[in-house]
């Protein structure tokens, strides 16, 4: 059996907003027509989506009206999980919810919390918010699941709820693959033949995934193996607007030094709003900063 492997999806209609795109969201559906080809090319019996499906429970309907009729069509069936981004005020129920209503319209299963067995492979479902429980009995056990977890260890300065893949081999050796969500970050990991793998974002949506590749990997259960295949996509520059980052970069850093500065003891007084404006005149911030502090204070 082959089963294609993917990461967080975040399907939507408004563009972000550092995509250049006119019409992002025929670009994203064509992300996901790109996946379900590939799937049926390779003869995938499903398709494994570790959650954030969606990328907010108010998704407009006629998007998923689109992805509804898409998956009607397919020939791989979807399985997934709920991500934080498909649940109503980050509870753990689908109801009410544009995930929910894939699942009622038949066109992708659900297994959160849920073990689903075919031909000796069994896959556990463990949705946002769900623990997680080792795998037993026999057969090649497979998890999906929506938590942070990192290839070796924290992403940024003071990261502390993540799981890291070694510490997964580790704590829970009954599964022969682990199919990671949440993280945008693309890696793979690998431990006596079994393996964690962490597609990342569907989509380059913010300016620090300038070198991400959208990628799918194919898993086949028989030989144990893992192939990656990388998505068809434009040129950064062509999708990201790299002048707006770099704008946005120079405002933010004018705006921490500014900040930086209120910390002297020369700001300090009782009246705030007089001493903030009494420093934005004494040290001569651009108009950009000055607006900013402003619409805070309104």
């Amino acid at each position: 059996m082959k089963i294609l492997l993917t990461g967080d999806w975040h399907l939507r209609f408004q563009k972000p907003q550092m995509r250049l795109d006119e019409n992002y969201f025929a670009t994203q559906y064509g992300k996901v027509e790109q996946i379900i080809s590939i799937a049926e090319k390779n003869d995938c019996e499903y398709i494994l989506q570790p959650g954030d499906f969606f990328d907010s429970v108010d998704t407009p309907w006629f998007v998923i009206q689109a992805y509804i009729s898409l998956f009607k069509n397919s020939l791989v069936t979807i399985l997934c999980i709920p991500g934080q981004h498909d649940l109503r005020h980050h509870t753990r129920n689908i109801e009410n919810t544009p995930l929910g209503v894939m699942d009622a319209a038949l066109t992708l299963g659900i297994i959160n919390d849920y073990l689903l067995e075919n031909e000796g492979v069994n896959i556990i479902g463990c949705g946002w918010g769900s623990e997680i429980k080792n795998a037993e009995g026999s057969g090649l056990n497979i998890l999906l699941m929506h938590k942070m977890v990192v290839e070796k260890g924290p992403q940024w300065p003071g990261q502390t709820d993540f799981v890291s893949a070694r510490m997964l081999f580790r704590q829970y050796p009954g599964f022969d693959l682990f199919v990671c969500g949440d993280n945008h970050k693309t890696f793979m990991a690998e431990n006596n033949g079994k393996f964690v793998v962490n597609c990342g974002s569907l989509m380059r949506a913010n300016i620090d995934q300038v070198d991400h590749v959208p990628v799918v990997y194919i898993y086949d259960t028989n030989k144990r193996s893992l192939e990656r295949i990388e998505l068809k996509v434009r040129s950064v520059k062509k999708v990201l607007d790299l002048q707006k980052a770099e704008a946005l970069e120079v405002r933010n850093e004018k705006l921490e030094a500014f900040v930086e500065g209120l910390k002297t003891p020369e700001t300090l007084g009782l009246d705030f709003v007089e001493n903030l404006y009494r420093a934005m005149d004494e040290t001569g911030v651009d108009q950009d900063v000055r607006e900013m502090a402003e619409e805070v204070l309104r």
